[in-house]
């Protein structure tokens, strides 16, 4: 995990977070790079300052994936 997506990772609480821990090396998707994780997955399209966040949460009424932008 590396570059925005280790930003948002460390940011949210890294393995304490949402997210859990990584599950997966960061791959290409159409426009930018993603990480999946344990609870989710963080992504970075090409071109923005910060990843996006989806991973489930305290306040998730279900298994959907909440988002939450570094």
């Amino acid at each position: 995990v590396y570059g925005y997506i280790r930003d948002a990772w460390i940011g949210r609480g890294r393995e304490g977070g949402p997210c859990g821990y990584p599950v997966s090396d960061e791959y290409d998707i159409s426009g930018g790079r993603q990480s999946d994780f344990e609870h989710g997955y963080i992504l970075w399209m090409s071109g923005a300052p910060a990843a996006e966040q989806h991973c489930i949460t305290k306040f998730d009424n279900g298994p959907q994936l909440n988002p939450a932008t570094n």
